[in-house]
């Protein structure tokens, strides 16, 4: 029997995703990991890290381990899930060093800039608070 893949883009797939928990449980399946194989990576008991993410019981994924998750599992699903849900989008932050630098050169041409890296906004606020 031929089966045929159907390739879902990320945007669909954050839309997919209505919790957090979710959102979790996907961190590690788009890693290929089995839940088995992410709770022993993120040192939770399998038991319980199964009750945690069935979305049924009442204990929750620690907010702490969330960083962890990701980078063992090597993807930012839970993070740019949550963005997603606040209208946002993730960049690295090398995107921020670049927008400053096209800001500066447009600058220096004199022409109008009509957008702010926050970046450079926030280490002002940080060297002078």
């Amino acid at each position: 029997m031929d089966t045929v893949k159907e390739f879902v883009g990320y945007q669909e797939l954050l839309d997919s995703v209505k919790t957090m928990t979710e959102a979790i449980e996907r961190c590690y399946l788009l890693a290929g990991k089995s839940a088995k194989e992410a709770a022993w990576e993120v040192g939770i008991d399998y038991c319980h890290f199964k009750r945690m993410t069935s979305g049924t019981d009442t204990r929750h994924f620690p907010p702490d381990k969330i960083e962890l998750l990701m980078k063992k599992m090597g993807n930012q699903f839970p993070l740019d899930w949550l963005a997603h849900r606040l209208g946002l989008v993730c960049y690295p932050l090398g995107f921020m060093v670049i927008l400053d630098g096209i800001k500066d050169a447009l600058r220096s041409e004199g022409r109008p800039v009509n957008f702010s890296a926050l970046l450079g906004a926030l280490e002002g606020k940080i060297l002078q608070g």
